[in-house]
């Protein structure tokens, strides 16, 4: 998870996602029994969930990297570096400089004890992506776009599926939107939403490399009722896109804040989205 503890066993709160709510979401943070002990200088280039959504590594962490270097400290001063970040995002950290020889991915099972720990606050706010961290990332990973002109439908293949996904796609291709899974070709990620002046996607970490395509261009979100969170709005706001939306309904009957609404599939009013879409395609031409 990415949690630094002092020797007395205080939560250092603001290098963590949850921030001054920690204690009030996690209460005691789970510490595995085993541990490990690590000398010298380590850096801790942790984050929640960045081990499971490459969202959160593009947001949470890699901005973290900034910061560190901005320290002056510099990688000759680490011994080690504890990071938990997605196996598909390792690549884009040895292309942001991190020495991936003195990487330690961090296992769950482990609490690492260590004599001098590096950290960094938290880049930014929970959930709002800071317009340095998208600046830092072009800048340092400066992908060269895969065509030009492009229009992306991002779909969604595991969980808050959405149910008429047919019909929508007849309406995107009626516009000559193409359909992009990042999931499944993430070398050409970057690249590909360079080349996009417009995206359409439900709400989940396929869109996050939409900070890499022109300032100026539009992405339109399907935001479930069960999950609304801002991240990719204030993501667009960073990288100066144009955002839109529309809320699609999740169709599990549960509690808004419980984790089986925040997985329930989606349905989107076509009728809605489609003025809404003409009306993004018109402002754009």
């Amino acid at each position: 998870m990415g949690w630094a503890v002092t020797p007395d066993g205080v939560v250092v709160e603001d290098i963590s996602w949850r921030s001054s709510t920690f204690m009030a979401q996690v209460h005691h943070p789970f510490l595995p029994r085993r541990s490990k002990r690590l000398s010298g200088v380590t850096l801790l280039l942790c984050t929640e969930f960045a081990q499971t959504n490459y969202a959160h590594g593009l947001t949470d962490l890699f901005p973290r990297v900034d910061l560190f270097e901005r320290s002056g400290i510099g990688y000759d001063a680490v011994d080690h570096i504890l990071c938990n970040v997605h196996p598909r995002s390792r690549p884009t950290l040895e292309q942001l400089g991190v020495p991936l020889s003195k990487v330690i991915w961090v296992d769950g099972s482990l609490t690492y004890r260590t004599d001098r720990l590096l950290v960094t606050t938290f880049p930014g706010l929970p959930m709002f992506m800071a317009p340095w961290s998208v600046q830092f990332l072009r800048e340092r990973l400066g992908v060269a776009p895969l065509g030009s002109h492009r229009r992306l439908y991002i779909p969604r293949r595991t969980h808050r599926l959405i149910t008429n996904e047919t019909d929508l796609l007849r309406i995107l291709a009626r516009h000559d939107f193409e359909e992009f899974d990042p999931g499944r070709t993430p070398q050409l990620s970057k690249r590909t939403f360079a080349a996009a002046d417009m995206i359409v996607g439900a709400h989940g970490a396929g869109l996050a490399d939409m900070i890499f395509s022109p300032p100026g261009s539009s992405v339109f979100e399907f935001i479930p009722s069960f999950h609304a969170k801002p991240y990719f709005i204030a993501m667009a706001a960073a990288a100066g896109i144009d955002h839109r939306y529309i809320p699609v309904e999740s169709s599990m009957q549960t509690s808004p804040g419980g984790k089986r609404g925040q997985l329930a599939d989606t349905t989107v009013d076509l009728d809605v989205f489609t003025v809404a879409l003409e009306e993004m395609i018109a402002e754009a031409t």
